[in-house]
Order: C-alpha cells, then sequence, then structure tokens
C-alpha cells in the first residue's frame, strides 16, 4: 500500500524512481525421484525420437527329476526380449526481443535455462510416475494410512510390500519407496521410526530424500498419480530398481538463435526419453489413502 501524501508537496510521485532488484525471486520445484527409482542400463546408444533397444531376457531353465537310467528331458530354450523405446519428446521455446536484450540489467537467459531444464525434468517425472505403477505385478489394496496400529497403518503397507517382493525373489538392496507428502507425514508419526536413519549419502537432483525404514530408502514427490482420497489413493511405489529402466537424450540448449520473422533472439530445447517396466515382479503399485 502506498503512503499517502497529505502536505500536497510532490503529489504525483514523479521525483521517486522505480528500482528492480539484480536478483530474481526464488523459485521452488518439485523434487527428483526418478533417478533413484529408476535405471538406465540401457540408456548407451539411444540417439533420437523412435529409437528402440531390444533388451534379450535370460531364457528359462526347466529343472526335471532324474531317474537312474532314465532318458533326459531336453529342453527347447526360447529366445525372449523386450523393448524399451524413446516415444515421447518435449520441447519448449522462448523469444526475446533485440529491443528488450538491449535494455535488459540481468542475465534472463541464464535464468530461463535453468527454468526450462527444470520444467523438462518434472514432466519426465510426472510421465513415468504416473504410468509406470500400472504395469506392477503386485498392486497392493489402499488403507487408510490415518489409522494407527492394525489393519490401516503405514508400517504394515511396506512391510507388506516387502514381503511382496521377497515372496518374487526381488533382492533386499537398491529396495526404493516413493511415497507422497501425505504419507510421508502418517509414516513419520510412527513409532517405530523413531529409530530412522536420515545419513544415506544423495545426489544433488535427488532432493526428496526422507531416511530408511523397512528396508526401502523413502523418497516423497509430490507428482503421483491420485488424491489421496478412498476413491483416488495415491499410487505410491514400493520397487527395486531393477523394475524400472528410463532413458532420456537432452538436445542442447541452444541460445542466441536468430530468428528469420522477428527482430529478436530464440532459446529452444527439446528432450526425448522412454521408459519401460522391464522386470513388474520388482514393483509394487502401492495404493496409499491419507483423506476421507
Amino acid at each position: 500500500m502506498a503512503i499517502t501524501n497529505t502536505a500536497g508537496n510532490f503529489p504525483n510521485g514523479y521525483y521517486v524512481p522505480t528500482l528492480y532488484e539484480q536478483t530474481f525471486l526464488a523459485k521452488f520445484y518439485a523434487t527428483s525421484v526418478c533417478n533413484v527409482l529408476c535405471n538406465t542400463d540401457y540408456e548407451d546408444g539411444l540417439l533420437s525420437f523412435g529409437a528402440t533397444v531390444n533388451i534379450r531376457k535370460v531364457p528359462n531353465v526347466v529343472v526335471n527329476a532324474s531317474t537312474n537310467y532314465g532318458k533326459i528331458n531336453w529342453q527347447n530354450v526360447q529366445d525372449q526380449q523386450v523393448q524399451l523405446t524413446i516415444n515421447y519428446a518435449y520441447d519448449a521455446a522462448v523469444i526475446i526481443s533485440n529491443i528488450d536484450f538491449a535494455q535488459m540489467d540481468v542475465d534472463i537467459q541464464g535464468a530461463i535455462v535453468n527454468e526450462m531444464a527444470n520444467r523438462l525434468r518434472i514432466q519426465i517425472e510426472t510421465v513415468i510416475l504416473t504410468g509406470a505403477y500400472s504395469s506392477a505385478t503386485t498392486a497392493q489394496t489402499a488403507v487408510d494410512w490415518r489409522t494407527t496400529g492394525s489393519p490401516g497403518n503405514p508400517t504394515k503397507a511396506l512391510t507388506m510390500a516387502a514381503s511382496s517382493l521377497w515372496k518374487l525373489n526381488i533382492p533386499g538392496p537398491d529396495r526404493v519407496a516413493i511415497l507422497s507428502p501425505d504419507a510421508i507425514q502418517y509414516l513419520l508419526q510412527e513409532p517405530a521410526l523413531y529409530a530412522l536413519n536420515a545419513g544415506n549419502p544423495k545426489g544433488a537432483l535427488v532432493d526428496g530424500y526422507v531416511g530408511e525404514y523397512a528396508g526401502f530408502s523413502l523418497y516423497q514427490s509430490n507428482l503421483l498419480s491420485g488424491t489421496g482420497a478412498s476413491g483416488t489413493p495415491y499410487q505410491c511405489y514400493a520397487a527395486h530398481r531393477v523394475g524400472i529402466t528410463m532413458a532420456t537424450q537432452f538436445t542442447n540448449f541452444e541460445t542466441d538463435l536468430p530468428l528469420q520473422d522477428y527482430h529478436g533472439k530464440g532459446i529452444r530445447c527439446q528432450n526425448c526419453f522412454g521408459y519401460l517396466v522391464a522386470y513388474p515382479d520388482a514393483v509394487v503399485d502401492l495404493a496409499v489413502q491419507t483423506a476421507a
């Protein structure tokens, strides 16, 4: 609210300058979790949109009971594969006039490039987190995480998910749980979490780390599918990193691009990526209700 000038002296305020700070208002983005949920084992060699990698699977072998002097049962080996395809593409492009460039006193290009990178990353995370859960072998029934004690508590839900993975021979190391902030809130209220170990190292982009619990490294994300209500629970993940593979390709960010029809410069970037639930047994679709 402007200060009222009651004296009538310099009433229009023409001699009061308008000042602009040389730094930008801080902008915050959704946390990054896909680089801990997914592996990138098959990313090498993916060069463009539409590229496909054929991933060969180890053949299944049948073990038969032997009998003395009995004939051996020879098995025909079946070759199998799955395919990872780069089938998502997103881009961002911004134009700034030459006049604006000349008059600006801040590094607007650097700020826009940073914004583009974060927005594209969020788009990738949204596509994977809202789609991969539907291919999981195990879909765990939603329970109300607001309820303490049996049967609807967070500890039970996570230990059941862990048991499901063990029953499907999924190893213990590298297990990850991706939960919504609401789900994390109720999990942190569990008495067993008093011994929470928050000392696990994390990468610069993996900023959703919460701690270790029930054999899972816990991360939170607000990009998960669902609202947490009884009819639309959050589709969270309890998984091993072998389950989902992703491959991304950023083209180089291009700045100072001359534009034929404008007196200005362009800034653009494009991202192509794909993902595959290569091992559905290693993913549990953990449906979580946190609201009525």
